[in-house]
């Protein structure tokens, strides 16, 4: 299991200062197929990361699966449907103070390995260096 985190800070309105933080609990690179019928059928392979992203900030934040892309070679890829944001497909919400964890799946060519996963987190990005298995 390869880990790894980023991390991104920005001030907010009043001076406060908002932090989120994230770590790579395992990457897993080759997957054909995946349990969940939603995914579909990859074009190339299936790459599956599992992120912890923590806000530090003192108000929630939405976190939509539009706001995911991870990047490999150059290229840039959304997450696929099937990713799960915390309990849910779409979007989730992150308390303030609290963490989640992603489980992403991207739709990668094959023999591709991803370098960075990227998430949006209230205007700001949050890159995450990511080592594939």
């Amino acid at each position: 299991m390869e880990q790894s985190s980023g991390d991104v800070s920005s001030s907010a309105d009043g001076g406060d200062a908002t932090v989120a933080t994230a770590e790579v609990l395992e990457t897993t690179c080759a997957l054909s197929k995946v349990a969940d019928p939603l995914a579909g059928t990859p074009k190339g392979e299936f790459c599956s990361v599992d992120v912890v992203v923590l806000n530090g900030a003192n108000k929630a934040d939405v976190v939509f699966s539009e706001d995911i892309e991870a990047e490999f070679g150059g290229e840039t890829i959304s997450a696929n449907v099937a990713s799960h944001i915390g309990a849910e497909y779409f979007a989730v919400t992150i308390p303030a103070e609290s963490s989640t964890t992603f489980s992403l799946l991207f739709d990668v060519p094959s023999g591709a390995s991803l370098e960075t996963v990227t998430i949006d987190l209230d205007g700001q990005s949050l890159m995450i260096p990511v080592a594939a298995e």
